[in-house]
This record gives structure tokens, sequence and C-alpha cells, in this order.
């Protein structure tokens, strides 16, 4: 199996989850934090996303990537001393 169908196997799981989570507590929207990596496609990590959302629980569109989220996430997780994943 190739890295790609890998992740793509791995994104789309990660974000059932949550989706299901989200429609069990009846969340209004569910949305991922996947799209600040700049290793990720944020388009494609999206359009999973839609691919779950139903009437009552819908996806929020999300691209961290946009004026550079990726560097400020950084700065915040330093700043507030939190678990950044290698």
């Amino acid at each position: 199996m190739g890295k790609e169908v890998k992740g793509a196997i791995i994104v789309t799981k990660r974000i059932m989850r949550t989706f299901e989570y989200a429609k069990k507590y009846h969340f209004d929207y569910y949305t991922t934090t996947l799209s600040i990596s700049p290793y990720k496609n944020s388009e494609w990590i999206n359009e999973i996303g839609f691919q779950y959302q139903n009437q009552n629980c819908k996806y929020l569109y999300s691209n961290f990537k946009k004026e550079n989220g990726y560097q400020h996430s950084i700065k915040l997780s330093q700043e507030y001393n939190l678990y950044r994943q290698d």
C-alpha cells in the first residue's frame, strides 16, 4: 500500500470519527485541524469532510495554511506549552 493511499485512509477515518462524535453529541458543525500541515492538501481534506455531513451536522470548511497559519500555530503551541506531534 502506497503512502498516499495509507494517508487517505487515515484522514478519512479521523474525519469520520469526528463526524460520528459530533453527531452523537448533537453538534451543529464539525471540522478538522488536519489542514494546518504544509504537507497535506487542505482542498482534498475538506472534500472528505463534506462527504460525511448531513442536515443536522454540517462540515465547517477550514484551511489553516492561510495567512501563515502554520507558523502561527507553532508560535501559539510554544507560548502555551502545547504538545505538537512531529
